[in-house]
C-alpha cells in the first residue's frame, strides 16, 4: 500500500519525486485544459445557434442591426468577438496563473526535501538570495549552489523558457494581458513558438499553447529528477 511520508514524497524516495507527485497534477492540469478548450467551443456554438438578433431605428435613414447573447448586450459589445475571441483568452490567461504557480509550489516542495533527504546540506530560504531577483532564480541559484545539479545544455534551454513563461505570466497579472516592456528572452520565446503571438501588445494563445506547456513542465520535472537519481547512485 502506497503510503504518505512526512517530508511530503510518497513511499519509493525522493528520486521518484516527479512519477509520485507532480506528473499526477500535471495530468489533471491536462484534463482541465481539454475540458475548457471544449467549453469555449461550445459556448462559440451555441452563440450561432441562440443569438437573437434585432433592428433599430428601422424606420429611419440609418437601421442598425443588435445582436445579443446570453448576459453579452449587443448595444455595448459584439458578442460575436467575445466569445470567440476575448473569453477563449481569458480562460487560457488564467490556466497560466494557476500553471505557474503550481509549478512554483512543486519546486519550493523539492528544494525544501532536498535538506531532508540528506542531498544537501543547506536549507532552503529566500533570505539567502538578492530580494530583487524571482523566486525562480532563487530555486535555481539553490539547486546549482547548494543541491550540485547539473544544468546541461537541454535543462539549461527548458529553465530559460520557464523563465519566459514566468514573464508573460507576470504581465498578465500586472498589465491586464498587456505585453507592454520587450525583453529579448521573452522576445526569442514568443518568436520560436507558434502558439503564443502579440497583437497590439495583446497576449494571444492558441488552443495548443498550454498543451506544449505542460510538456515543458514534464521535461522540466524529469530532468530534475534524472539529476536526484544520478546523485543518490
Amino acid at each position: 500500500m502506497n503510503k504518505k511520508k512526512s517530508s511530503g514524497f510518497t513511499v519509493g524516495g525522493i528520486e521518484n519525486f516527479y512519477d509520485q507527485n507532480v506528473q499526477q497534477g500535471l495530468e489533471l492540469f491536462s484534463a482541465y485544459i481539454e475540458q475548457c478548450e471544449i467549453s469555449s467551443n461550445v459556448a462559440i456554438d451555441d452563440f450561432y445557434k441562440y443569438k437573437s438578433s434585432d433592428v433599430f431605428d428601422s424606420e429611419s435613414e440609418h437601421p442598425y442591426l443588435k445582436t445579443s447573447f446570453r448576459d453579452i448586450d449587443g448595444h455595448t459589445f459584439d458578442p460575436e468577438y467575445i466569445y470567440r475571441d476575448v473569453f477563449p483568452q481569458m480562460v487560457r490567461h488564467s490556466i497560466l496563473l494557476m500553471l505557474m504557480s503550481f509549478i512554483e509550489n512543486e519546486l519550493l516542495i523539492l528544494c525544501k526535501n532536498l535538506a531532508r533527504n540528506k542531498l544537501t546540506n543547506t536549507n532552503f530560504s529566500r533570505r539567502n538570495y538578492p530580494k530583487t531577483k524571482s523566486l525562480l532564480t532563487h530555486i535555481k541559484c539553490y539547486l546549482v549552489e547548494e543541491a550540485h545539479f547539473s544544468f546541461d545544455d537541454e535543462l539549461n534551454i527548458v529553465w530559460n523558457d520557464v523563465f519566459a513563461l514566468q514573464a508573460v505570466r507576470n504581465n498578465i497579472i500586472h498589465n491586464s494581458g498587456k505585453y507592454k516592456r520587450s525583453k529579448q528572452p521573452v522576445d526569442a520565446f514568443i518568436n520560436n513558438n507558434p502558439h503564443i503571438s502579440i497583437e497590439n501588445q495583446e497576449i494571444l494563445m492558441d488552443s495548443i499553447f498550454l498543451r506544449e506547456v505542460i510538456s515543458l513542465f514534464k521535461d522540466l520535472f524529469m530532468n530534475l529528477q534524472a539529476n536526484i537519481r544520478t546523485q543518490k547512485n
